[in-house]
């Protein structure tokens, strides 16, 4: 019994070590716990917190940045220093818009501020990480009375597509913070303490312990992984299941349409591109292309093929497509945000100053 009370021992001691080398580690390099970027909001379910300040990513991740918040929940931009702004702007939509990745004036809705001399317009940057259209939807209700805008941009995760059918994405989030699905409010657990305790759990360890934290992530993230390998080998419904999104897509679409056109104001929308696979074989392009063919001759919502674009200038050489994004993540890198605001300069604020035809990185 002597080797499994020193056993014991030894455990005891490396867990005390890793426990006290993480916290310290935590508190040194001063990362930010992720659910502390969040709120529960009545109206959305979850929302950036105002006014909050916080290191996002770390020393094991592609990226170390600096994200802040305005009063409005809307992710702080750099400001239009124009004498003349002649259109505003809400930018709406997930993480690949809120871009937590890169600092407040690296994200492609600064870049386009930034530039404002030659399109005069300005814009604010609603994006929300792990919203989908149910919840970019209640959020531009929300704010559309009180931020003045003429056009409306929702740029379109991969991920939208499917969480907009999934009551469950995201669930340790929407057990936290709630969620916004099918014209109701899922409000944040607040019975059963197993769950409870599991919710503060998680939250203690990811706001004081970061290599834990990456850990467990690592290893959600693998087991997703086989559960969705298992599952494409064995789904025999999969193009039912991507024409069921895309008619779930043009559903939300309709009615955000008609939110914005009781404002005056007209909705653009792209595609977030597939930066990490081929573009033919990808679920992006059959999005991009259906969406594009209902929406061609309606007047109501504007179709931008951002992932036309990208694929056409990678084919050239002219820019490569690894290079938008980090190279263990798939959220655009600063290059990424700086292709992203060339694009939508030309084909959102119509920039004479720019020519998408021209145009080449390399």
């Amino acid at each position: 019994m002597n080797w499994i009370k020193s056993g014991s021992i030894i455990f005891v001691i490396t867990l005390s070590l890793w426990i006290a080398i993480d916290f310290t580690f935590t508190k040194i390099i001063g990362v930010t716990g992720f659910s502390q970027f969040f709120i529960h909001h009545e109206k959305v379910g979850r929302l950036n917190k105002p006014g909050f300040k916080g290191v996002f990513g770390g020393p094991l991740e592609d990226f170390l940045s600096n994200v802040s918040i305005g009063v409005h929940s809307e992710r702080n931009s750099s400001v239009a220093k124009c004498d003349l702004i002649k259109q505003r702007i809400i930018y709406i939509g997930d993480s690949t818009t809120a871009g937590f990745e890169v600092n407040d004036a690296e994200t492609f809705v600064s870049i386009i501020n930034q530039s404002c001399t030659s399109h005069f317009s300005s814009g604010l940057n609603f994006g929300v990480r792990a919203h989908d259209t149910h919840m970019v939807s209640a959020l531009y209700k929300m704010i559309k009375k009180t931020v003045p805008h003429q056009t409306v941009f929702y740029l379109i995760s991969g991920n939208d597509f499917q969480e907009n059918l999934d009551l469950f994405a995201y669930p340790s989030l929407t057990a936290k913070f709630g969620r916004f699905f099918e014209g109701r409010l899922i409000h944040p657990i607040s019975e059963g303490w197993m769950d409870i305790l599991y919710l503060s759990a998680r939250v203690f360890i990811g706001n004081n312990f970061y290599l834990t934290t990456r850990l467990l992530v690592n290893l959600e993230r693998f087991s997703q992984h086989l559960n969705t390998q298992h599952k494409a080998s064995n789904d025999s419904a999969t193009k039912n299941l991507k024409l069921s999104r895309l008619h779930k897509m043009k559903e939300l679409l309709n009615n955000l349409a008609l939110e914005a056109v009781n404002e005056n104001a007209e909705l653009y929308v792209a595609i977030y591109p597939s930066l990490h696979e081929d573009w033919e074989t990808s679920d992006e392009r059959i999005y991009e292309e259906n969406l594009t063919k209902w929406y061609g001759n309606f007047s109501n919502i504007k179709m931008l093929e951002l992932g036309r674009f990208i694929e056409e200038k990678d084919r050239l050489g002219c820019l490569k497509k690894s290079d938008m994004k980090f190279t263990n993540d798939g959220h655009l890198s600063k290059f990424g945000h700086k292709v992203i605001s060339d694009f939508l300069r030309v084909e959102l604020l119509n920039d004479q100053s720019l020519s998408l035809a021209s145009i080449c990185y390399k």
